[in-house]
């Protein structure tokens, strides 16, 4: 077909100047010669895979690097594919390692004996390096040089020449060398010379001055100097620690000032504030238990009429027993029927809570305004002012107050409690009377026994005791309690008793009088009464009398409770808090241990119980 076209081929395709008649035809390809691997290139036998390619051969041919996976046959040189390294001055190719006793830098080579191998093979001159591989340097020479010891008293660095005398093994006074001693007694700041004595090894043998360094080598410190102080004079070293303490206080005098800032703006209160402001600041010096501005509430109270900051004041002062008002206080009381009841009452319990004897004579006209507001804290107040001064005297005006005058029933109550406050036997008789009339009000009866034991005559003790046994159990727990102030076998059988008196109050009583008696024969009622009385107030007291008994019997039975897991934590708390006040050495550690181990186990009662008595056992 087509015998009368032509075409022209080149590369396998139809010239663009003829056009066939018929269907196109598909391009013409022309197959390329095969090109042949790196490894025949330039007449080089080829090496198929897995063929291992003749003795001091090049796997590769040529000298062409090696193909990856071949290994060059044993004793070859790597670099030259195959060949055996001819020598010559060529280097050392990577990887390869000389023969023994040859020079590597000749590759093969072994150098005449004596000579240089990196330099010609000449002569070594004598003192030359002897790190030149497998020569032995000649004596004397440098012993820096690997290998050699210098002779004795030459100079390495200098061409083992011999040291001058006192000179330093560098010569020519130069300085130490890294690394090296200079001889005992020499400088070593200028080679090695002897030292003169009393001289300056850094100064160039300058003499001491009075004051220098003493730990500069072998020098002894001028008498004066502080040793500790790289030889600084005492004087100077004075200095530094008043600069120190200057800059201590330099540093904290913010925190000073802002102290200082706020205690000014607290007497500023006192002085021009309002009484709501200067009743709210003795509010927070009551919580913080400050008495820093005593001296300026003293002031404030002698200057103003204010019923509200007096009322203040005269509390603040009573509950911490503060002397200061008592000029006061007894201005008010000579004038009571001028100023407001609560500011009476407030220095009426001023004055009697400090015992003031000039009160005494204040008070009289108070007590025989009977139908007055003032009587009852008057009696209170007379009654421990009397104990100061006349007790009996005191005694006897209250009894013949209480049988004449007829006073009200709280009156009475007050009475009989002053008669307990002046400690006169005088009143034992008159209270015994009260004690025995089981027709008396229970009230009266419990304020006579508690004045008995204040007192402790021992004439009392037998109404007492059969106090114990009263009807009314107000009584016989008033009894109870009122029985540590005696001694006796009877007493103790009567406390004993009183533990299974089914009345709490009693219970408790008995608790309150073993503590005070410190009586041994209750320690197992006091123990089973913290663990399974109904009573909490009874649990807590039973605790409160081991810890008072103190001895190992009661604090045997402190640590049992404290111990029991299954025990209230109110109860573990406080018997800590007894065993810590016996002994913070023993069970302040053990105490803490137990208070972590509630807190991992989210016991937050039984932990925040712990940390109040760790607390309170160590205030």
């Amino acid at each position: 077909m087509h015998n009368n076209l032509r075409f022209h081929h080149t590369k396998g395709e139809v010239s663009p100047s003829f056009r066939p008649c018929g269907p196109p035809l598909p391009p013409l390809r022309v197959a390329r010669p095969p090109q042949r691997p790196p490894s025949q290139a330039r007449g080089a036998t080829s090496v198929l895979r897995g063929q291992t390619p003749p003795a001091g051969t090049d796997p590769s041919g040529g000298d062409r690097p090696l193909l990856w996976g071949q290994t060059p046959p044993a004793g070859t040189d790597p670099s030259r594919r195959g060949q055996t390294p001819p020598g010559g001055d060529r280097p050392l190719r990577r990887g390869q390692t000389p023969p023994a006793e040859t020079d590597p830098s000749r590759r093969g080579q072994t150098p005449p004996a004596g000579t240089d191998p990196s330099s010609g093979d000449r002569p070594l001159p004598a003192g030359t390096d002897p790190s030149r591989r497998g020569q032995t340097p000649p004596t004397g020479t440098d012993p820096s040089r690997r290998g050699q010891t210098p002779p004795t008293g030459t100079d390495p660095f200098s061409g083992d020449r011999p040291l001058s005398a006192g000179t330093g093994p560098f010569s020519e006074d130069r300085p130490l060398r890294r690394g090296q001693t200079s001889p005992a007694g020499t400088d070593p700041s200028s080679g090695g010379r002897p030292l003169s004595a009393g001289t300056d090894p850094s100064c160039g043998d300058r003499p001491l001055p009075a004051g220098t360094d003493p730990s500069r080598q072998g020098q002894t410190s001028p008498a004066g100097t502080d040793p500790s102080s790289q030889g600084l004079p005492s004087g100077r070293i004075r200095s530094v620690a008043a600069f120190i303490i200057l800059l201590c206080n330099l540093l904290a005098a913010p925190l000073f000032a802002d102290e200082k800032a706020d205690a000014e703006k607290r007497r500023d209160i006192i002085r021009y504030g309002t009484d709501s402001e200067i009743t709210a600041l003795i509010g927070t010096l009551r919580t913080e238990k400050a008495d820093d501005f005593d001296r300026d509430l003293i002031e404030i109270a002698a200057d103003t009429n204010n019923n509200t900051i007096l009322t203040a004041l005269f509390s603040f002062f009573t509950d911490r027993e503060q002397a200061g008002l008592e000029k006061r206080a007894l201005a008010i009381l000579e004038d009571y029927s001028d100023n407001r009841n609560d500011v009476v009452l407030g220095a009426i319990d001023y004055l009697g809570k400090m015992k003031s004897t000039e009160a005494a004579g204040a008070l009289t006209p108070i007590l025989d305004d009977e139908s007055g507001p003032f009587t009852n804290a008057a009696i209170r107040a007379y009654g421990r002012i009397s104990a100061a001064t006349d007790g009996n005297g005191a005694a006897d005006y209250l009894i013949t107050y209480y049988r004449e005058r007829t006073p009200a029933n709280e009156t009475q109550r007050e009475i009989v409690v002053a008669l307990g406050e002046t400690g006169s036997k005088n009143a034992t008789a008159f209270l015994v009377e009260l004690i025995n009339n089981e027709e008396e009000r229970y009230v009266l009866r419990m304020a006579a026994l508690d004045a008995t034991a204040k007192i402790g005559d021992k004439a009392a003790k037998e109404a007492v005791v059969n106090a114990v046994l009263a009807n009314d159990p107000n009584v016989r727990s008033s009894a109870v309690g009122a029985l540590g102030a005696f001694d006796g076998d009877d007493v103790e059988k009567a406390i004993l008793d009183a533990f299974r008196d089914s009345f709490f109050r009693t219970r408790l009583g008995a608790c309150a009088a073993a503590g005070k008696r410190k009586l041994a024969s209750a320690i197992p009622y006091l123990r089973y009464r913290a663990l399974n009385d109904e009573a909490a107030t009874v649990r807590d007291e039973a605790v409160k009398a081991l810890g008072e008994i103190g001895s190992q019997a009661a604090t045997g039975a402190l640590e049992e409770i404290f111990e029991g897991e299954k025990n209230p934590d109110r109860i573990r708390s406080l018997a800590a808090e007894m065993l810590i006040k016996q002994s913070p050495g023993t069970y302040t550690a053990k105490v803490t241990a137990v208070m972590e181990d509630a807190k991992k186990k989210n016991r937050a009662a039984l932990a925040a119980g712990l940390e109040r008595a760790l607390a309170a056992g160590k205030s």
